[in-house]
């Protein structure tokens, strides 16, 4: 009997090992598996070739796959036009509305240290005033973040307007109209992502710069990140702000305009960063929390941030226009969510004076892509950035990808400025014809 016990226990034991053998195998060989040079190369043609096109003076671009790794991280054209300075991916670029991501991770962290609960309501933290007394009493992080609080953008509250305080926006938000009942419908709404970030600021009594070097930029190697707005004008390597003009004899000009911001709104678009910097943040992201082996935010809060908290219903949302081919689009905490060609699309653009910036994420497939260029309002980063997308999948393009978002930006100045329906059904008919 002793002898039988001791043979069946040296069989498992063998077991044991193989499948630890094939398992270290297995795992040894996925993290090996590199995506085709090839398919990197027609990505970064078509990033160079179509700057051009897009009146774009320079781009930065990351790409990373299999979770971890860095597949690309370079520039294209020039971060100074006159001067004929390149973009590196050490150029510094602001990043615009891809900060509200950033913002949420803030938050999901000091949940995650127990000092902060989703959950609560917001009056558990600071006194809240709004127009709608059912909102003032109920309104919570979630609410703030995925855009459901019943308030419409508001935007020229801040909008030029560098000397407002985030502590005046606060209190000024009860004398704001909302269009909607609170938790109905969705509509964006960059006060509350700020406002969102002072009650972070409130509940530690640390502005949100410092709290996004301890928790974020630090851990992550995010070296070069900043808030701060003479920080990057300062920098050796930042691109300028550019914008387009039409002379006098129709021809379409690059000039250079300015930036700034008011720093009140720094937790809904206030980041500068570069290529380099956010593929860190997005191994992060693709790894639920972790990054080279240390927990930098819970697996349930990443999940979190990446699911649908509001559906965006309303076909005349500016989502819909900008990406007519996504279905059932939701707004998650910070991020846009989105089922893409059978694969979880995680994704959101960035536009402010003279820069434009796109972070996608297809998290079940160990992909992203970071996109950042200096020419405001500008599409070319949604051309590239789905381009990039399908041929990382190994799909053939959903489109040609330049002619649609040229089609889709005529849609959007017909339909915004001219407020045609008949020129905008006529493109509608041109997209067919592309």
């Amino acid at each position: 009997p002793n002898r039988r016990l001791y043979r069946l226990q040296l069989v498992k034991m063998m077991v044991s090992c193989l499948r630890g053998f094939f398992l270290c195998f297995f795992l040894l060989m996925h993290t090996c598996i590199a995506v085709d040079p090839a398919i990197i190369q027609k990505i970064r043609d078509f990033a160079s070739s179509s700057l051009s096109q897009w009146k774009v003076p320079g781009l930065a671009l990351s790409i990373i796959v299999d979770n971890s790794t860095v597949a690309l991280s370079e520039g294209y054209g020039y971060r100074d036009l006159s001067k004929r300075l390149p973009v590196t991916s050490s150029t510094l670029f602001p990043i615009a509305s891809c900060t509200k991501a950033f913002t949420t991770a803030l938050m999901s962290v000091h949940d995650d240290l127990g000092v902060y609960d989703w959950d609560a309501h917001i009056s558990t933290y600071l006194p809240v005033a709004l127009e709608d007394p059912f909102a003032q009493a109920m309104l919570t992080g979630y609410d703030m973040v995925s855009h459901r609080t019943g308030l419409p953008s508001h935007d020229m509250v801040w909008v030029y307007n560098n000397n407002l305080t985030i502590q005046e926006i606060w209190k000024g938000l009860q004398y704001l109209q909302p269009c909607c009942e609170f938790r109905t419908e969705f509509h964006y709404s960059n006060l509350m992502l700020a406002s969102a970030a002072h009650v972070i600021e409130t509940i530690t009594g640390s502005i949100i710069d410092d709290l996004a070097s301890k928790y974020l930029f630090n851990p992550l190697n995010m070296t070069k990140t900043t808030y701060n707005l003479d920080t990057l004008k300062n920098s050796p390597d930042h691109a300028l702000p550019y914008t387009t003009e039409e002379s006098l004899n129709g021809t379409v000009l690059v000039v250079e305009t300015q930036y700034d911001y008011a720093y009140a709104i720094a937790g809904a678009g206030g980041i500068n960063s570069n290529v380099n910097d956010l593929a860190q943040w997005t191994i992060m992201q693709l790894n639920r929390g972790v990054y080279h082996g240390k927990r930098i935010i819970s697996s349930n809060m990443i999940d979190l941030m990446h699911e649908e908290m509001m559906p965006v219903h309303d076909r005349n949302e500016t989502f819909y226009i900008w990406y007519p081919f996504l279905f059932e689009i939701g707004y998650g905490l910070g991020w846009i969510v989105a089922p893409y060609r059978g694969h979880k699309l995680v994704f959101h653009p960035g536009n402010l004076d003279g820069f434009s910036s796109l972070v996608l994420l297809l998290p079940d497939d160990g992909i992203a892509v970071n996109i950042l260029c200096n020419m405001e309002e500008n599409l070319f980063p949604f051309a590239l950035g789905f381009f990039a997308a399908d041929m990382l999948l190994g799909l053939e393009p959903l489109y040609d990808w330049n002619k649609k978002y040229i089609i889709l930006f005529l849609h959007f100045i017909y339909y915004y400025y001219y407020d045609s329906f008949i020129l905008f059904s006529l493109f509608i008919l041109l997209e067919f014809v592309f």
